[in-house]
């Protein structure tokens, strides 16, 4: 089960929208169809998806269905995990990174973006490249002022 499911469908129940990076572990198939990890199965066969195919947006492009787990997160509380869907419908989707001299690289985003038309494969994409730059700019500017080991959770603690 995907670690994104919980915060995806926390954004989603606030209609907040979403685009993150899938977990090198989770397992992406593209084929329209295929069979997938049961619901509500503890153990289902092992080397599937956990995810329910519903339709293809583009070769490397779909809608599918997440399933709750059987069992909440340690870290969730049984009121939070009871709040949560037991199905969230999200968009998979895969692209190429690569620079010359370099082998590529593939990215699967999963988003909370279903219209293929209004967010393409390639701004959504650029979205992720865009953000991974910020990380990198905040990173550097932390490092530069000697802020990059806070542990202060105030604004008052902060300044001090």
């Amino acid at each position: 089960m995907s670690p994104f499911l919980f915060p995806i469908a926390r954004l989603s129940q606030r209609l907040v929208h979403a685009v993150f990076r899938v977990h090198q572990r989770q397992i992406v198939d593209f084929t329209p169809g295929r069979p997938h990890f049961l619901a509500g199965v503890k153990a289902s066969k092992k080397g599937l998806p956990r995810s329910r195919w519903l339709r293809s947006l583009g070769v490397l492009d779909q809608v599918v269905v997440w399933f709750k787990p059987v069992d909440p997160p340690e870290w969730m509380t049984a009121e939070e995990y009871a709040a949560l869907p037991d199905t969230l419908v999200v968009r998979e989707l895969r692209y190429d990174v690569g620079r010359p001299g370099f082998r590529k690289k593939h990215v699967t985003l999963v988003t909370t973006l279903l219209d293929a038309e209004f967010y393409p494969l390639e701004a959504l994409a650029k979205l992720y490249g865009m953000r991974l730059r910020v990380e990198l700019d905040l990173r550097h500017l932390k490092q530069t002022m000697k802020m990059d080991a806070l542990k202060h959770i105030t604004v008052e603690s902060i300044l001090k």
